[in-house]
């Protein structure tokens, strides 16, 4: 617990771009429509709840121990909350069947399960079909992006929040507790850089950053994922994405049976419409600029790298991990002319509650080489036996 403390909770900086992660998915050939990938996305996302919801998923391995699955606890279901001096996670029981979809600032609520049978690949579609009918037809004061603001600030306003109107405070509650967010976004990414900014933090008005995952689709059909970091780190949020990215609709679940079949239209859903008094509009607007500032202040260049890859790492001899360290060690020296302490992260989820340690990989070694290679005097043989 401390250490969630200290590394994250207590952190006051805003989580994105500070904290949240983002993976960016292959393009599906098999969906043609944004809200057609959404609804397989769902399918996918649901499957995999499922299995941890009953207990039936498999403890990840390595090579001679199983790892910790205690961070599956706060995959689904569970929501950062801010709070002063030290943010907690708030987990709500698996009994909330919900999905918060977000779409042009709005947020609207659905039950994935009503009378306790899931919806099919075709009504979620029809559901989402009509959600951004109604979102594109409207607008609203963009509260999301409180979540984006200092963890103080945002502690600040949503007290604020709920106190401006019983309905805030309902609201807060049903999207903390649902299942997980689905962003439809409006951006039209083209290049690996745009898809990037797309799927991390887009303009930030049509995310709730507090929520553990976030799945995020473009209108032209494009997806991936924001996770927020605080209780779970990458490998079991990356085993989700892989699970739904991978995943493939069983017939029943494209299309319902005839004898469950609802009529279209007949699956319900909620907009989530915050009363915004001039207090909260202010803050929405400070928050924007917060947001604003801090993206505009990242400098973000995605490299597809084909001339090598892992397998002629280790065809050479070397652990593919310790080949890029020292490639970011020498880029950065080039750079800037000197060695800085690198931080990479190991892996501790042998231990019961095990997240992550601090490897440094900078050392006196390390730096020698870094060296070798900037003296023209040195042979290639000599920075060899150095590497």
């Amino acid at each position: 617990e401390w250490w969630n403390d200290l590394s994250y909770m207590g952190y006051r900086d805003p989580v994105i771009p500070y904290v949240s992660y983002h993976y960016s998915f292959n393009d599906d050939p098999e969906c043609t429509r944004p809200n057609q990938r959404a609804a397989k996305i769902i399918l996918g996302a649901l499957s995999f709840r499922k299995m941890v919801v009953d207990g039936s998923l498999e403890p990840e391995k390595t090579k001679d121990a199983l790892l910790c699955s205690h961070s599956y606890n706060f995959m689904f279901n569970a929501c950062r909350i801010p709070d002063k001096p030290s943010d907690y996670c708030r987990t709500m029981p698996y009994s909330h069947e919900t999905i918060v979809v977000m779409r042009n600032s709005q947020l609207f609520l659905f039950d994935f399960a009503p009378r306790g049978v899931q919806l099919t690949m075709e009504e979620i579609e029809e559901v989402l079909d009509r959600i951004v009918h109604v979102a594109d037809s409207n607008a609203a004061v963009p509260v999301g992006i409180l979540t984006a603001d200092e963890r103080d600030s945002w502690t600040d306003n949503r007290a604020l929040l709920r106190q401006a109107s019983p309905d805030n405070a309902r609201i807060l509650d049903e999207i903390e507790s649902s299942a997980f967010i689905v962003s439809l976004e409006k951006d039209l990414p083209v290049t690996r850089e745009e898809f990037s900014h797309a799927i991390w933090h887009g303009n930030g008005r049509n995310r709730w950053f507090d929520k553990p995952g976030q799945f995020v689709i473009t209108d032209n059909n494009r997806a991936g994922f924001n996770g927020e970091h605080s209780m779970m780190d990458g490998t079991p949020t990356l085993r989700l994405v892989e699970y739904v990215i991978g995943y493939k609709p069983t017939a029943d679940q494209l299309q319902p049976a005839a004898s469950t079949t609802r009529q279209k239209g007949a699956v319900p859903f909620r907009k989530l419409t915050f009363v915004t008094p001039p207090a909260v509009v202010s803050a929405v607007k400070k928050a924007e600029a917060v947001f604003d500032s801090a993206i505009a202040k990242q400098h973000l260049k995605v490299l597809n790298f084909a001339a090598y890859g892992k397998e002629e790492i280790k065809r050479l001899g070397c652990s593919p991990d310790a080949f890029i360290q020292m490639v970011i060690q020498l880029a950065y020296t080039r750079l800037h002319k000197t060695a800085r302490p690198t931080y990479e992260s190991s892996m501790t989820r042998k231990f019961l509650h095990g997240r992550t340690e601090t490897c440094r990989s900078v050392t006196n070694e390390s730096v020698a080489w870094c060296r070798a290679m900037a003296d023209a005097s040195v042979s290639n043989s000599e920075r060899v036996r150095l590497f």
